[in-house]
């Protein structure tokens, strides 16, 4: 029993411990309060990111198994560690799904494009120190090859942070055909890369920062991420108006 209790107790500290790697609980939650877990059926299928009181941004390669908007809930605000697990213990719940009109999703490796969508909240959050909005790229404004920048999101109850150095998307093009054909000629504009995770993150929908903005939503590897290929994000540059338009389009029904 005694080995029992200090085997749980290890695991816990494990748990904890890569949760507040980069700082405290209550600095990691301010400093990410942009970020949501989105459940479908109570159950974490990706990351998703506040751009609006009553909006999540995510890929839309998330929400393929079910188009209902009312089998979506997410998570945000403060992290709670509790039964060994970490997750937070404010859920809201969707009334609409809103997939970018350019979205093509044909299967797990294959053809991905616009991957991008919108999560509408049955009642705007209210802002806190502990959940908030990030801001989006000023127009025509983008990320540039060789920029530093972080990755962030749920990966189940585990908060990650990973540091990544954007690529060029023709230096991304070159490694992904070291890993296969690379038949839909990837990356497209619509996509950015990053070289590859220090550790897989199949999260998808955590966004790339740089600068206390989002660039990019992680979408795919070209051939999976144990693969060694570049992860491949959404670039926001390219959805940015289209996101707009959703957020006025929101406030003139208010």
């Amino acid at each position: 029993m005694l080995k029992c209790t200090f085997f749980m107790l290890f695991i816990f500290l494990r748990v904890v411990s890569r949760t507040i790697a980069e700082g405290s609980r209550d600095e990691l939650e301010r400093k990410y309060k942009f970020l949501v877990a989105i459940e479908l059926h109570g159950n974490h299928v990706c990351s998703g990111t506040i751009v609006h009181a009553a909006l999540i941004v995510t890929v839309g390669s998330c929400l393929i198994r079910s188009n209902v908007p009312t089998d979506y809930t997410i998570r945000a605000g403060p992290i709670i560690v509790s039964n060994l697990h970490v997750h937070n213990n404010t859920v809201f719940k969707i009334v609409g799904l809103i997939y970018n009109p350019n979205f093509v999703w044909m299967g797990q490796q294959r053809k991905r494009i616009y991957d991008a969508a919108i999560l509408v909240l049955s009642e705007p959050l209210v802002f806190t120190d502990k959940i908030g909005k990030i801001e989006l790229p000023a127009e025509r404004e983008d990320i540039h090859p060789n920029t530093k920048a972080l990755v962030v999101g749920w990966n189940g109850y585990r908060l990650h942070v990973q540091k990544v150095i954007v690529l060029s998307n023709m230096d991304c093009y070159l490694k992904n055909k070291r890993f296969g054909a690379n038949l839909h000629d990837y990356p497209v504009d619509s996509q950015i890369c990053a070289n590859s995770f220090a550790k897989c993150d199949k999260d998808i929908g955590i966004p790339l920062i740089a600068d206390n903005k989002i660039y990019g939503m992680y979408s795919n590897h070209y051939q999976g991420c144990e693969s060694g290929s570049p992860p491949m994000f959404t670039r926001m540059s390219k959805i940015r108006s289209w996101i707009y338009t959703i957020i006025r389009r929101y406030d003139s029904l208010k």
